[in-house]
């Protein structure tokens, strides 16, 4: 498929093995399954099939069919090498994520099939609801507790991310270094020369310190927000991982700031969550060590170039990046 074309309609030949590899984990035979597929849903960087895997009694699974999306003018974008390789990716570790996940009330949208050449996959749904903006939870005692062990258990899963086999981390630390640089780059119109000066310096010197830890980098979910959490019936699910390599206590630290600045008038239920996290990954001083406050502060530098762009409300929150920002120098 050209780089610049939406699919029409999912691979056959990979529903086809999806639906065979579903099949051998119900341990059942394949003839008796077919897939019923959703409308298309065009994202910026995507093109996604809902499934439905039907037998004659009824559903048995969900799934999605997704198609990366490169625009011929992003063929030569940093983003798409990234991009291929948490896809190659996603098979393996999310294969060894789950084993190590067992009985933990996680569970992560699995890859069913992948093509190499194409980067098309079909993933295994998850049945529930996005926990998306933790303020809603706090209509009753029972969502309260939902989302507090939601955030349990997302702690886990980080601790399970980073014990798994990391890559090497020459070639990880300089692509982190310089994307920090370019951020810092964006900030030069927002500080004075003394500020600028002094942030480059401290920023450095988190890097330095978290690098040192000859385990400072590890594999992370890469996009760990609440809108990629998912509230089930049975347990929590993560879905949307990138599998890319990154300093210990980037996932945590990013989670904790989307809390933040999703709940930023609920200081006391946001820190209810922050503590429910920290309690799953098992270290409650995670948010002093360098890994942390390193991926903090580029975090604090990524929303205020976002938020610059927006409204009002955006600009107050960007006012309150930008004193964070100047409190740490």
């Amino acid at each position: 498929m050209p780089l610049d074309q939406r699919p029409e309609h999912p691979t056959e030949s990979l529903l086809d093995h999806a639906r065979q590899e579903l099949a051998a984990r119900l341990s059942v035979d394949p003839g008796s399954f077919e897939w019923r597929v959703g409308v298309r849903m065009d994202r910026k960087r995507s093109t996604l099939f809902p499934l439905t895997l039907v037998a004659p009694s009824g559903p048995v699974a969900t799934a999605f069919f997704k198609a990366p999306f490169f625009t011929a003018e992003r063929q030569g974008s940093r983003n798409l090498v990234r991009a291929k390789a948490a896809i190659l990716n996603s098979e393996d570790f999310g294969h060894r994520f789950a084993e190590e996940a067992k009985g933990s009330g996680i569970s992560i949208n699995e890859t069913l099939a992948l093509d190499s050449d194409t980067l098309e996959v079909v993933t295994l749904g998850l049945e529930g609801r996005s926990f998306g903006l933790p303020i809603g939870y706090m209509t009753s005692k029972t969502r309260r507790e939902q989302a507090l062990q939601a955030c349990r258990r997302v702690g886990t899963a980080v601790r399970i991310v980073e014990a798994l086999p990391r890559p090497d981390p020459a070639p990880e630390l300089e692509r982190i270094w310089q994307e920090t640089g370019r951020k810092l780059h964006a900030m030069d119109p927002l500080l004075s020369d003394a500020e600028r000066r002094s942030l480059e310096r401290s920023i450095t010197e988190l890097f330095e310190s978290a690098t040192s830890d000859p385990d400072g980098l590890t594999l992370a979910h890469g996009d760990l927000s609440p809108d990629n959490v998912i509230i089930m019936s049975q347990g929590t699910g993560l879905i949307d991982f990138m599998w890319i390599p990154q300093l210990r206590g980037f996932d945590l630290s990013r989670f904790v700031h989307r809390l933040r600045y999703t709940t930023p008038s609920y200081g006391p239920w946001t820190r209810s969550l922050t503590e429910a996290v920290l309690d799953g990954y098992g270290d409650t001083d995670a948010a002093a060590r360098p890994g942390w406050r390193f991926s903090e502060m580029q975090a604090l530098l990524g929303t205020l170039q976002h938020l610059e762009r927006k409204g009002e409300g955006a600009r107050r929150s960007a006012g309150r990046a930008l004193a964070e920002i100047k409190a740490g120098l």
